[in-house]
């Protein structure tokens, strides 16, 4: 044996050759990407509290048989092995013995010792190290079962992690909790953020992270609650709130909320076929028949549901949100001994739907005699036709509202292939406007002048004038089309303008400059199309003045006026 290893040999029965140093990155993390390697650190010295300070995570060596916790922040002890590289002896027993550890349950040579894996499935972890900070979290593998029954492995990649900086709060000494789950429904994660509070208030479960789950999809597992702080640029280990792996499970099929589920409760809102939701406030329970995005179907299960009634005698209760149908083309007859249908219908909102052609707020329930029918509306961009008869559920007394021209209708004939519709909003199918009527937009107010030579004895215009004068009037007009006829003079200082219907150009630019004084001119833009019934609003703008005129921009009218076609 030579003097070197004989020294060698001493140093380490003597642990003269031992370093101190503790298991793990900042960030918590133990293994290192290299087989057989860990990360640990090393004391650097004390800060002004009087706290322990480390250096940055370096990798040693990790032999087999050595026994120590594999907990991030042990005490361990380092050496050098046979080819100079650090390795970890064994854990610093005092020092653990210190923390309240049993130093012999990690002996891995000890046939008692009790060896508690650590649990990776769908943990959440911190993206961001000492040297390379990141705001980022994500969450480790999981296969599961999806809704369908499909069998999904989620698989963390660089663009599936959380910023948390998007929810920091934007005052400063503020912190909120982000509670991030992995949703069934597309296999992704989510967040939910919740109420902020002073950085250095602790954490209330009830008040603060209880709120959290409530907000969560159906289809949520939620992982983790972490905090993120106003300004933070680096999040680690240190700001794991909770970690709710322990109750991890898939989604459960019963819901309970304060209303009815709707046509939105579906497969992107995370249900399933067979889902249920109870209504604790009507105290009604619905199951999942169809869960087509924006389509979904929800049928009670209990003392409500869906009844069809098929002329047999009975009672049924017709509860919010029931629907009645007559199936096919059977009645309901009260003539007959033992042939009655009594409906209990409730102080509440129902929705009769198949019954004389009426779907959904598409009608109304009308009195006749001494019983009820169904009388159908309808809202359409066209005209009703012949063939909007009784057979299209439509009877005498049926309204229908043309939501294009805005005019609307009454049925006066429902026989079938003969409807007979009358037109009872009328609207004017002419107007003349007079301009010392107009509202000023731009500009000098409008003055009148008292003109012999033009025909009514008046024209109108804005005193002074200006490039920037604009004005205009509101009329009601049918839809159809016209010819816009304006009435005005021409003279030396009179200026160009451009008019426009409804905020549209309508027309070429119009030049109102004479060499002369000329009376009763007539301009017209033709085969002007107003595509609905109803208010309108006619515009006028000064666009400039004629090379020719050099004194002013006058606009003198007297009238416009919109003529049929």
């Amino acid at each position: 044996m030579d003097m070197s290893e004989l020294k060698r040999k001493l140093q380490r029965r003597l642990q003269i050759d031992y370093r101190r140093g503790i298991l793990g990155d900042a960030n918590g993390r133990i293994k290192s990407p290299r087989r057989g390697y860990v990360y640990c650190r090393l004391p650097s010295g004390i800060d002004i509290n009087g706290d322990a300070t480390y250096s940055e995570p370096i990798e040693v060596r990790s032999p087999l048989g050595v026994a120590y916790p594999f907990v991030a922040g042990t005490p361990i002890l380092l050496g050098y092995d046979e080819d100079g590289e650090l390795e970890i002896r064994r854990a610093e027993f005092d020092a653990v013995i210190e923390a309240g550890y049993e130093p012999t349950n990690y002996n891995i040579a000890n046939p008692y010792a009790n060896q508690i894996p650590e649990l990776n499935v769908l943990k959440s972890y911190p993206i961001g190290t000492a040297t390379t900070p990141s705001t980022k979290v994500n969450a480790a593998p999981l296969l599961y079962m999806d809704l369908n029954g499909a069998l999904q492995l989620w698989q963390p990649t660089t663009t599936t992690a959380i910023d948390l900086s998007t929810y920091a709060p934007a005052t400063s000494g503020k912190h909120a909790p982000v509670l991030v789950y992995l949703d069934t429904a597309n296999n992704q994660l989510g967040t939910v953020v919740g109420s902020e509070k002073t950085s250095t208030l602790s954490w209330d479960f009830t008040n603060d992270i209880m709120p959290l789950f409530a907000s969560l999809p159906p289809s949520a597992i939620p992982i983790a609650v972490w905090q993120i702080e106003n300004g933070q640029t680096n999040i680690t280990n240190n700001d794991l709130i909770l970690d709710t792996r322990p109750w991890i499970d898939v989604p459960y099929h019963v819901k309970t909320q304060s209303t009815a589920p709707t046509v939105n409760d579906d497969v992107g809102s995370g249900y399933d076929i067979g889902h249920i939701i109870v209504d604790t406030v009507a105290n009604t329970a619905y199951i999942c028949i169809d869960n087509t995005t924006g389509a979904a179907v929800w049928k009670a299960i209990d003392n409500g549901g869906s009844f069809d009634v098929a002329g047999d005698s009975g009672t049924v209760t017709v509860n919010s949100n029931d629907t009645l149908s007559l199936i096919g083309s059977s009645s309901i007859t009260t003539t007959a001994s033992g042939s009655s249908v009594q409906f209990t219908i409730p102080n509440n909102s129902i929705t009769l739907s198949q019954l004389n052609g009426v779907s959904a707020n598409s009608g109304v329930i009308a009195s006749s005699g001494s019983g009820l029918y169904t009388q159908r509306h309808n809202i359409s961009s066209t005209n009703p036709t012949v063939n909007d008869d009784t057979s299209a559920g439509y009877s005498v007394g049926s309204r229908w509202y043309n939501s294009t021209t805005r005019e609307e209708f009454i049925c006066v004939d429902a026989t079938t292939g003969a409807a007979v519709w009358r037109l009872i909003t009328v609207y004017p199918t002419s107007v003349l406007l007079w301009h010392r009527f107009s509202t000023v937009v731009s500009g000098s107010a409008i003055s009148s002048l008292n003109s012999t030579s033009q025909n009514f004895n008046t024209s109108s215009l804005q005193v002074p004038s200006s490039i920037t004068d604009k004005f205009s009037q509101t009329f009601i007009l049918a839809a159809g089309t016209y010819n816009l006829e304006v009435f005005g003079t021409r003279d030396t200082g009179h200026g160009k303008c451009r008019w426009y219907l409804n905020g549209s150009a309508i027309g070429a630019e119009q030049d109102w400059y004479g060499s002369s004084p000329t009376y009763n001119v007539r301009q017209t833009i033709t085969s002007i199309s107003v595509p609905y019934s109803g208010s309108h609003t006619l515009r006028c703008e000064c666009t400039g003045r004629n090379p020719s005129n050099t004194t002013a921009y006058n606009l003198v009218f007297t009238y416009f006026a919109f003529r049929g076609v």
